[in-house]
């Protein structure tokens, strides 16, 4: 096979059908175009094949000295255009292979030889016309044709070997020496036409004959059926989500090699060997790293402009680059560090670029801090440098080309920078282009990812994997031939993979899913706001011809970049709600809250577009949104609904959610309730997991009669059952002990979402009560009692029950305090101006956990991630410090953390 640039990480197509009601991109190789094949040449390239971007290349190969009469050479009949390939073998095993090598997978819908025929005359010609076809995908795999239609003069000795039944010469124009036939159930990339002599040549000498390989027809991918071959499209599923978008998979490490590319934020696609575009065109943008933490790219600016927020930004500002949209943002808004740097990558909450040969910026997101470092021994050079850890040494590579000549010795550096003691070294590497082009000098963007494998791509187009990059002796394997991308820098996350995801697992990767977490709500629908969904077209538009819809293309023809959608994230935790299955964190899966008489099954039956069989019985990309028109139930829409008017869908709202927490037999816990329950009694919510309020189960709260005052002769406040009949509030905390049955046996209790009256806790933006914080943007206020005790001398404190008021959980270290003497504000559990007037410790309690003191356990806000975090319907103790002459009351603010 000739080297099609499509080595390794390469995917298999999805072979053996064609989606039902999609159109393809059809074309036409003509022998006769492009000037026309030179008589007597063995080979011929032909580029952008009838408008298709498909470039075909032709080599002949074999006992080629046996042609004869200036031939192979292009002729025209009454017929048709073919190439007419015209020998004089001299043996009757000698051949001539024709190989035709497409720049893009194809399936080929006509291919006719003709004229195949045998001649046994006295003195004159004497042969048999024998050709032999195969085809190959990208991966070498071999496949016979299909469809095949043979003359009544020709036979089949295997697939794809047909030969004259020896009854006599015909005519070029007689159908009875034809056979046509299709390659329709593979994408190839190779086709091979074997020219030979029969197995019943009448003589080992022949003499000249010829056959006449026509004009082929063929036609690439299009899965959607909008008339854009998928190599070419840039949403081969036309629901309106870029393909450079829907790769990527979810969460914080993101598949793809990141490549700013003339300003414009892209992202390489393996399967067609191109960048795909993320967003509009932005100033010059290098230095870029990706944060695996956050999701997020980071960079520096080289010019002034705007970022997409209206803010100011100089010549080498850091700014924030959004893997969805393309957006940039400032990020240096504390101390305004500047890096001058085209090489960095992100490791570990900070930017590590090059300054110089011998120093290294660093500059530490958390609280904009730029510092330096200083080589101890050696310098860099590198073009860009991608950061990795798994030796158990942080160490940065790079790399730059000494020689720009393709295989020239030694002609690529590869700088290792520790990381560690900051010294750097370099050792040599010789780096070979498949087609024999120069290298660039620079190495634009160098990639840790998949694992810790170390990519690397040259200016000039060329990606390679650097193996043993660790050891004194790499070496550069080929991978891919892209588009040439200058001098700009790529960053990838580490962990992540190359190859393009299948969220849901259904066998059919994002890009070409319809519904890629099998949800039962299409991603065109979850990847727009409810409100103001804009459904798709009854007629598709596309000026540009990019294959992305105009309505949702926010850059048509002549504009740089292109936007589609850009997918919302309900719950914030770094998975778009077409992705996530449950996009508003609430416990009820998208599902669940989606579609009316939804049928939720962990791995449902799909169709060929991806959608589940239980609400779409087509294959085609016809109804990219499963038939909603409306999501908004508000409107009358096709979803459900949890909070009637504020124009949402059950899916991205929440109630008390599925959130449960676990009684065991006759144990003392701490609850808490997680919405607003209004008018709901107490054996309602409860009472269908329990059994009898009051028999079975009871609940009680703090009285208050003590004004929750603690000293050593009252250690516990005291308690008052509820009545049967009694409600609840959200925010504060409740006992609960049950009687289920018999040591150990334990139960899961929720709130029924059911229930009438139901409705989330009250909140308020975070920074209307003078709260700033990056992980949420409302709160829910809560009054707590006052510091004024009975007597100082004898209290102690007071001991008060609050709980969490959300289905979300959250650390203690963001939930607010404020103590509300004038001129106070909101300060974080754990800060010390909070000290006078409660104690940072909260401590829960479920008897049937360990802990210091019959089942207590300690809260402190100063070690977040260590069981700092306070989950849905978990109630705690706070510790209100006495202040006999302070009469001003206290508040918690609770974040609402839904990610």
């Amino acid at each position: 096979m000739k080297n099609t640039y499509k080595t390794i990480l390469k995917r298999l197509l999805v072979m053996g059908m064609t989606l039902a009601g999609s159109s393809v991109f059809a074309a036409t190789l003509d022998w006769s175009s492009q000037g026309g094949w030179d008589a007597g040449d063995l080979s011929k390239n032909y580029t952008n094949v009838d408008g298709s971007h498909i470039d075909v290349d032709v080599d002949i190969t074999g006992n080629t000295g046996r042609f004869e009469n200036n031939e192979p050479n292009d002729i025209t009949d009454s017929v048709d255009t073919s190439l007419d390939l015209d020998v004089n073998f001299n043996t009757k095993t000698e051949s001539v292979t024709t190989t035709l090598y497409f720049s893009q997978p194809i399936q080929i819908t006509k291919l006719r030889i003709r004229d195949i025929d045998y001649a046994d005359q006295f003195l004159g010609a004497k042969f048999e016309d024998r050709v032999i076809i195969k085809a190959a995908d990208d991966d070498g795999n071999v496949y016979e044709p299909d469809n095949v239609a043979k003359g009544s003069h020709i036979d089949e000795n295997s697939a794809g070997d047909y030969e004259s039944d020896q009854s006599g010469p015909l005519d070029d124009d007689d159908p009875d020496g034809y056979v046509t036939m299709q390659f329709s159930n593979e994408y190839i990339t190779e086709l091979n036409v074997t020219y030979t002599s029969g197995t019943n040549v009448p003589r080992n000498n022949p003499t000249e004959q010829h056959v006449l390989l026509d004009n082929i027809d063929f036609h690439a991918k299009d899965t959607d059926g909008d008339g854009v071959a998928d190599f070419w499209d840039i949403d081969d599923d036309n629901d309106g989500i870029l393909d450079a978008v829907e790769i990527q998979g979810a969460g914080n490490c993101a598949y793809g090699f990141f490549h700013m590319i003339d300003g414009v934020l892209n992202v390489f696609d393996p399967e067609n060997e191109v960048y795909l575009p993320i967003g509009g065109q932005k100033a010059s943008i290098n230095a870029m790293g990706f944060d695996d933490q956050s999701g997020k790219l980071y960079a520096s600016v080289r010019a002034a402009t705007t970022d997409d927020y209206g803010t100011s930004l100089v010549k080498n500002d850091v700014i924030e680059i959004d893997r969805y949209s393309g957006k940039i943002k400032k990020a240096n808004t504390i101390n305004n560090s500047k890096i001058d740097s085209y090489a960095a990558d992100f490791y570990n909450g900070a930017l590590y670029a090059r300054k110089s040969t011998t120093k290294l910026y660093k500059w530490i997101k958390s609280g904009d801090i730029l510092s330096e470092i200083t080589f101890t021994s050696g310098s860099e050079n590198a073009a860009d440098f991608a950061i990795d850890d798994s030796s158990g040494t942080v160490m940065a590579y790079g790399l730059r080309s000494t020689s720009q000549t393709s295989g020239s010795a030694d002609n690529t550096r590869l700088y290792k920078i520790n990381l560690s003691n900051n010294t750097s070294t370099n050792v040599k590497l010789t780096v070979t282009t498949p087609d024999g082009a120069d290298l660039s000098k620079g190495w634009g963007a160098t990639f840790i990812a998949d694992n810790s494998k170390l990519f690397a791509a040259n200016n000039n187009g060329y990606i390679y994997e650097i193996v043993d990059y660790d050891t004194a002796t790499p070496t550069a394997t080929f991978l891919y031939r892209s588009v040439p991308t200058g001098n700009n820098d790529g960053a990838s996350c580490p962990d992540a993979n190359q190859y393009a995801v299948d969220s849901d697992g259904d066998g059919i990767d994002d890009y070409l899913d319809l519904d890629s977490d099998n949800d039962g709500i299409p991603d065109n629908v979850e990847a727009q706001p409810t409100s103001g969904y804009d459904a798709p077209d009854s007629t598709w538009t596309d000026d540009d011809g990019d294959g992305l819809a105009d309505q949702y293309d926010h850059n048509t023809a002549g504009v740089v970049g292109s936007n589609g959608l850009i997918p919302p994230d309900k719950d914030g935790d770094n998975t778009a709600d077409f992705l996530d299955s449950d996009s508003d964190n609430d416990g009820y899966t998208d599902c669940e809250e989606g579609r009316n008489q939804p049928v939720c099954t962990p791995n449902p039956t799909v169709r060929d577009n991806g959608m589940p069989t239980w609400y779409y019985n087509d294959d085609d990309y016809n109804h990219v949104n499963g038939y909603i028109t409306d999501p908004d139930p508000d409107d009358g829409g096709n979803i459900q609904d949890e909070v009637t008017g504020n124009h949402e869908a059950a899916y991205r709202e929440f109630l008390c959610g599925k959130n449960r927490t676990t009684l065991t037999h006759f144990q003392w816990k701490i609850v808490s309730f997680c919405c607003a329950t209004g008018s709901n009694h107490i054996e309602d919510l409860l009472g269908g997991d329990l059994g009898a309020y009051g028999t079975d189960w009871v609940v009680f709260k703090q009285s208050g009669t003590d004004q929750y005052e603690i000293n050593s002769g009252h250690k516990n406040t005291t308690k008052a059952q509820l009545a049967a009949t009694d409600t609840v509030v959200p925010g504060k905390g409740y006992w609960i002990i049950a009687d289920l049955g018999g040591a150990g046996n334990e139960k899961n209790i929720t709130i029924d979402k059911t229930l009438s009256n139901l409705s989330p806790a009250s909140t308020v933006t975070s920074s209307s009560v003078g709260i700033t914080n990056p992980d949420f943007t409302e709160v829910h206020e809560y009054l707590l009692p006052k510091n004024e005790v009975s007597d100082p001398n004898t209290v102690d404190y007071k001991k008060y029950m609050a709980g969490n008021p959300f289905p979300y959980a959250f650390q203690l270290s963001d939930l607010y305090f404020k103590h509300n003497a004038g001129g106070t504000s909101y300060n974080e559990m754990g800060n010390t101006a909070n000290d006078n007037y409660i104690n940072k410790i909260v401590y829960k309690h479920d008897s049937n956990k360990t802990g210091p003191v019959s089942g207590y356990m300690a809260v402190d806000p100063a070690t977040p991630g260590f069981d700092g975090s306070i989950q849905p319907m978990e109630g705690f103790f706070i510790k209100i410090e006495k202040n006999q002459t302070d009469n001003y009351v206290n508040h918690f603010a609770y974040p609402l953390m839904n990610k």
